[in-house]
């Protein structure tokens, strides 16, 4: 007897069976390795008297039971065995009687095609009805195997083209990138042209190769389209189908290239026109949202759109084919900052995308990681921007590449974060689909002031002149996006701009909770860049006392309420808010903002260092400016000081900032021209 690690090896194991035993090892082998009642597997194996077949086999360890269902239900032990056996079985008839008697349709459908011996239509027929369920179902690996079988059993060579192509778009919604690789040449050189191109198409977009994409779907989609409704000819019906998803897909990669929005709009509205009544395609009909709403943003504004999604009930009541209208209305809450909202539309709407193929390729992940960030939830933001960045596979989408460096930026982990955000400049750069370029926006504008000196701010807005990220309409900027927007206009001393866009940010509908109190806060911070303390603290004060749910905001508006009541003598005032800023970027772990208010709390008391009219300084500023202008470099100012460098650089950027100047030698050159500026005295040589 032949032996393998001291087992018979399965032949030997199985010629030793009676032969209703084998019988049944046979039959549940076909019905594949999993779970079938002994019932069907006996009806299969045409045995009667199976008791002593299941002891036998149990004896020989060749089957598992499973003893707790009613009724008994059985599977070869190990898959090995299942494979072993079902090389070893003559198969058709055995499919043949398990086709009528297993109750789903796919195994049926399966256990017909494997006892196929040549061509069949109707067979070839049902298996690409069942793929097309399939592909409305979301379930694109198994829509593209029916495809492929149906493929197979048929004799007609365009329509067996036809079907393998569109197996492999399947694939490509699966992200199975490695399966459209191998093929490649085979679909490049196939005849179908609409087919190919949407294969190609879809795949370019997939891999964000917009211009690879626009250049396949481009020619499909010159074709004139003839006004009035399609033909009821199938074949006609097919052909618009197809012309629909063609157009979407390049309205898509057009946006994401930054094309002209007119361009972008014809297209949807050619999508539109040749969309048979009858299609319901999820795998394209998000994306058609999408692209459309952002086509009316341009148009008309978000809070216009977001009201077109009002007829939408709460999230968990949303049907599941609207699942792409619930991502899409959790996004724009996103944008206009209603975070709570926004948080149940897309917790709701990530929990359905990851039972199936992530149609947003983790970008709704990664605006939920935002949301969780503003609502000041870093850890779990930190958890589901991982998550996006997974679902994203090797190419990353633009908002998640957008959004993906904010812990990090908060957290003070700036080598991390300026590693993403050159990414995702990179990427974006490349294709510069507005919301995404938008939020980048954003995210820059947090890492500005987490490691930046005053001075940088003052020049994060000018850097961006000239590139895709430059606003040139803040009309497009929703709420969300000002509350670091309106800041870096401030730092830029465009104070009118600054007061305009907070109109804008009072004005918007639905309004977000924290707004008033934001507003308070910005007005305190432009009275305060034009040099009217008395009226800056008095906004900063109201600002203070009103609630602002943005745990990071609030503690900004409560350090800069600091800052400013120190300086005009309120001490008490200035410790409370202090400490209270301390406790929440503690607790947000934002570590260069907590460095920087315990160094505040160290020193003492400020005295006002500057004559009415001049430059208000700390005491801690006005010993870093004396020792600069006493030639110390900024190590030495470092160590004469017991402070780090980094700490320098951040009070002479708070004294560029106050003075107007943007270097070390314009501020040295003002100083000594004017020390009573300042409140110091400089030495003549």
């Amino acid at each position: 007897m032949v032996r393998r690690d001291g087992e018979f090896t399965i032949a030997a194991r199985t010629s030793r069976l009676s032969d209703a035993a084998l019988a049944v090892l046979r039959a549940a082998s076909v019905l594949g390795w999993t779970w079938s009642p002994l019932a069907l597997v006996s009806a299969v194996a045409e045995v009667g008297e199976r008791t002593r077949a299941v002891k036998e086999l149990r004896a020989a360890e060749l089957i598992d039971l499973r003893r707790w269902d009613e009724p008994l239900h059985v599977r070869p032990s190990h898959a090995l065995i299942r494979a072993a056996v079902y090389q070893q079985t003559q198969l058709r008839a055995l499919h043949l009687r398990a086709a009528p008697l297993v109750t789903s349709r796919s195994m049926a459908l399966q256990h017909r095609r494997a006892a196929a011996t040549q061509y069949d239509d109707g067979l070839a027929d049902e298996l690409e009805a069942y793929a097309h369920e399939l592909y409305g179902r979301r379930s694109f690996r198994r829509a593209a195997d029916h495809l492929r079988w149906a493929a197979a059993l048929m004799a007609d060579p365009a329509v067996h083209e036809r079907r393998w192509l569109e197996s492999l778009y399947n694939v490509v919604l699966n992200y199975d990138f490695a399966t459209v690789r191998a093929e490649l040449d085979a679909i490049r050189t196939a005849g179908d042209a609409i087919w190919r191109a949407l294969v190609l198409g879809r795949y370019a977009i997939q891999e964000r190769r917009y211009r690879d994409a626009v250049a396949e779907l481009e020619p499909i989609t010159a074709e004139s389209i003839t006004s009035g409704p399609i033909a009821g000819d199938s074949a006609q019906v097919d052909r618009a189908r197809l012309r629909y998803r063609a157009e979407v897909l390049l309205a898509w990669a057009r946006a994401c290239l930054g094309h002209p929005i007119d361009l972008i709009a014809d297209g949807i509205d050619r999508a539109e026109m040749v969309r048979p009544d009858d299609t319901d395609d999820g795998a394209i009909r998000g994306i058609e949202l999408v692209v459309a709403g952002q086509v009316s943003i341009r148009r008309f504004g978000i809070s216009a759109v977001l009201a077109q999604l009002s007829g939408l009930p709460a999230a968990v009541a949303v049907p599941l084919t609207a699942t792409g209208a619930l991502a899409f209305r959790g996004s724009l809450r996103a944008t206009m900052g209603l975070t709570r909202a926004a948080s149940d539309d897309l917790t709701e709407a990530t929990r359905r995308i990851e039972g199936s193929t992530d149609f947003g390729a983790g970008s709704f992940h990664a605006q939920l990681g935002f949301v969780q960030w503003l609502s000041g939830d870093w850890g779990r933001a930190a958890l589901t921007s991982r998550k996006a960045l997974d679902l994203a596979g090797t190419v990353v989408h633009q908002l998640t590449a957008a959004i993906a460096p904010l812990v990090d930026s908060g957290a003070g982990r700036f080598a991390e974060a300026d590693d993403l955000i050159e990414s995702a400049r990179e990427l974006l750069t490349e294709s510069p689909w507005e919301p995404a370029c938008l939020q980048f926006v954003n995210t820059l504008l947090v890492r500005a002031p987490a490691g930046g000196s005053a001075a940088e701010q003052a020049t994060a807005l000018a850097e961006l002149r000239g590139t895709p990220f430059e606003i040139t309409d803040i009309s497009r900027a929703g709420p969300a996006l000002l509350l670091t927007y309106i800041p870096a206009l401030i730092w830029a001393k465009r104070l009118d701009e600054a007061h305009a866009a907070i109109g804008r940010l009072t004005g918007a509908e639905p309004a977000a909770d924290w707004a008033p109190a934001v507003a308070s806060w910005f007005r305190g911070l432009i009275h305060e860049a034009r040099g009217e303390g008395p009226q800056a603290l008095a906004p900063l004060t109201t600002a203070v006392a009103m609630d602002l749910d943005l745990p990071l905001y609030r503690a900004h508006v409560l350090a800069d309420h600091a800052r400013l009541a120190r300086l005009l003598g309120q001490h008490r005032e200035a410790g409370d808010s202090l400490r209270q800023a301390e406790s929440i970027y503690d607790r947000l772990g934002a570590a260069p903002f907590v460095e920087r208010i315990r160094e505040i709390l160290s020193e003492p008391a400020p005295s006002v260092q500057a004559l009415a009219g001049g430059v208000v300084l700390t005491d801690r500023e006005h010993d870093v400016l004396t020792l600069l202008l006493s030639g110390m470099s900024y190590a030495q100012i470092a160590r004469e000081l017991f402070i780090t460098q980094s700490t320098v650089g951040y009070h002479l950027g708070n004294i560029y900032g106050k003075a107007g100047v943007k270097s070390r030698h314009e501020l040295s050159d003002m100083a000594r021209e004017n020390p009573r500026l300042f409140g110091i005295t400089v030495a003549r040589a």
